[in-house]
């Protein structure tokens, strides 16, 4: 049973057809039917230009970009990006390894925290 919030948004469009002088409830079934259908369209419509402003199809079928470089620009960048990641992973670096990264970070700021110490020194010593 629809109940609440999409019964009230039903209604309100059900009075609507029918004060536009649609009163058989077949014909308004029928127009609803109609809407929904176009509404998944719609939807469906702003999905493909999504993706194809992701990929570049969009630009080429402007006329921005060659039809060429609209279609593959995707696999362009991310190609190098796959292969570095790729030759990572199979030459077992730390790419992935988070206490790599941690200790490169201490590392970084202890030389930081250094510098500022060998900074505070000279100014009281002059």
């Amino acid at each position: 049973m629809v109940t609440g919030a999409i019964k009230n948004k039903v209604d309100k469009i059900w009075t609507d057809i029918w004060a536009g002088g649609i009163t058989n409830p077949l014909t308004v079934i029928e127009q609803l039917t109609y809407l929904m259908f176009i509404r998944s369209l719609d939807e469906k419509e702003l999905e493909t230009e999504k993706f194809e402003s992701m990929t570049g199809e969009k630009m080429a079928k402007e006329g921005t970009w060659d039809a060429f470089i609209g279609t593959w620009i995707a696999t362009f960048i991310l190609f190098p990006i796959s292969f570095y990641l790729t030759y990572k992973a199979t030459s077992d670096s730390n790419l992935f390894n988070a206490e790599w990264y941690q200790i490169r970070i201490h590392r970084l700021r202890d030389r930081i925290v250094r510098l500022f110490h060998k900074g505070k020194n000279k100014i009281k010593t002059k």
